[in-house]
């Protein structure tokens, strides 16, 4: 037989004495069995302008919030490190993010010249900018790429849109030394294009080498031009 609970009250009882004991009652039936969630923080994103960049280049990154605005002004810290490692090779860049904050990228860390070519990683940390409480830890938000280019094609022009069979063919290539230091001894070389991966064309791969121009030096940062 189901126990029955009843509620007796005296007609002069006021109706919130007995709805309050009701309201007790229920509590302590739903509670033990309930575990109750905090809301989640605004879930905050964060992105670099470009996917990798060569030593010298300047790193952007932007904080995205999944929310419209968050509705308090927050400070986020970031440090870069590489990847695999504890050891921060860059810290101390703050963000605004939240209420008032500038939704464009700003400068996280320029990549010295002599940084290692790899993965880098980011990792946020989300504080309160009066007391600097710690609100949210956030490891390996985002990450990107290191390169070491030294040499860039700036541009590669012919001197006519259609040619002929035996027809001679101008060439005019612009070169750029994207280094620090002088380069000297350059070769630049032409050759038909070749698949590797297709079997017929596996063993012609670095034949056919026409060389344009040798003996290219470029001082630091200078831009070259070749001739054919």
């Amino acid at each position: 037989m189901r126990d029955r609970i009843k509620f007796t009250a005296s007609r002069k009882a006021p109706l919130a004495t007995w709805l309050a004991t009701f309201l007790a009652l229920a509590w302590s039936a739903w509670a033990p069995n309930r575990v109750l969630i905090a809301a989640p923080q605004a879930s905050l994103q964060a992105v670099t302008d470009r996917l990798t960049y060569n030593v010298g280049d300047s790193v952007r990154l932007k904080v995205i919030s999944e929310q419209q605005s968050l509705q308090t002004q927050q400070h986020c810290l970031f440090t870069v490190r590489f990847a695999g490692e504890e050891k921060p090779v860059a810290s101390g860049s703050v963000f605004g993010c939240g209420a008032g904050s500038s939704p464009d990228y700003h400068l996280l860390w320029k990549a010295p010249l002599d940084a290692r070519a790899g993965r880098y990683e980011v990792d946020m940390r989300v504080q309160d900018p009066r007391s600097q409480r710690v609100i949210q830890e956030m490891p390996r938000i985002c990450s990107f790429v290191v390169h070491r280019q030294v040499i860039q094609i700036v541009s590669a022009e012919v001197a006519e849109p259609y040619y002929s069979s035996g027809d001679t063919i101008a060439c005019r290539v612009k070169i750029a030394n994207l280094s620090g230091q002088t380069l000297s001894g350059l070769r630049l070389e032409f050759s038909l294009r070749y698949w590797p991966w297709i079997a017929q064309q596996r063993t012609r791969v670095g034949t056919d080498i026409e060389n344009l121009q040798s003996g290219i030096i470029l001082k630091p940062h200078q831009i070259g031009r070749a001739h054919v």
